[in-house]
């Protein structure tokens, strides 16, 4: 038998319902209202994404158009093997550009031409700041002594990262051979990366046909092809460009361990800086690649 309720007990649970309906609409608005805010900010930190994006890409594009036609009027026969790195580069970077342009869209493979376009760019600016010409923007002692590598090289290993910091503090322009000094180190952080990263044994055992050297270690071009395989995402123009990158980075070792300037040959502030940029960002690039960042 169904219980008989009084008028004030049914205007109460009617009062009651009411509540929980408008409860019910007030969190459903504020959850909507909550769900576009999050929206309109995702949209807002993509746009600012894009614009810097858009303007890192700029400034890259204008630095290497520059840098080449200051590079190409040149008339300077030193260096001459440094200005062949700098030159197959660039020509590197056209072809991985051209390659891998329509698959952009992807925001790794975006991440991937930001980066080889850096590299280029620094590339030129180094080689053209080695001939005489002033490096743009100011530059000061304490820019030295600073990084923008923070813990790409403590992903790989604490000892790589304490490395830099020794290479960094050398590079003072009151150290005689600061330059020699700061690329000695660096090579050697370079060959460090890809011992850790791709050991030979690792890579002959994924790749045991891959290119050696005489001595039946898998040569640079095959340990940057075995970090690329392991997301099957491999493509000749891209291994190519990363080789003739480093081997780009590791020429400047040759020029200051040559004796052209002497084993005392000191260097100005902007020279200094421009190596440290190009070694800097060279090292971030290939952290990247080895911690599968970028490419994948």
């Amino acid at each position: 038998m169904a219980r008989r309720m009084t008028l004030s007990q049914f205007n109460a649970q009617r009062r009651q319902a009411i509540n929980k309906f408008n409860q019910d609409i007030r969190k459903h608005n504020q959850a909507v209202r909550k769900q576009d805010q999050e929206r309109r900010r995702a949209v807002g930190k993509y746009n600012n994404e894009v614009r810097s994006r858009n303007a890192r890409v700029r400034s890259n594009r204008e630095k290497i158009r520059m840098e080449l036609a200051k590079f190409q009027h040149k008339t300077i026969t030193q260096y001459a093997d440094y200005r062949s790195s700098v030159y197959l580069l660039n020509s590197a970077f056209e072809t991985l550009e051209q390659g891998v342009a329509s698959e952009a869209v992807h925001a790794n493979h975006r991440l991937l031409l930001d980066f080889s376009e850096q590299e280029n760019a620094n590339s030129l600016e180094v080689i053209n700041v080695l001939l005489g010409d002033e490096l743009e923007g100011k530059q000061d002692e304490g820019s030295l002594g600073g990084t923008v590598i923070t813990e790409e090289l403590k992903k790989i290993s604490n000892d790589l990262d304490q490395r830099w910091a020794g290479a960094v503090y050398s590079l003072n322009p009151r150290n005689p051979d600061a330059a020699r000094h700061f690329c000695a180190s660096c090579r050697g952080i370079f060959t460090k990366i890809f011992e850790i990263v791709a050991p030979d044994s690792k890579v002959l055992g994924a790749m045991p046909d891959c290119v050696k050297t005489t001595y039946g270690q898998p040569t640079r071009m095959s340990k940057i092809l075995f970090l690329l395989h392991r997301e099957d995402n491999a493509r000749q123009v891209v291994v190519d460009f990363i080789d003739k990158d480093i081997d780009n980075i590791m020429q400047l070792y040759g020029i200051f361990n040559d004796g052209t300037h002497g084993s005392a040959g000191k260097f100005e502030i902007s020279t200094l800086f421009a190596i440290k940029r190009r070694v800097e960002d060279g090292i971030i690039f290939l952290t990247k690649i080895a911690n599968s960042e970028i490419y994948e």
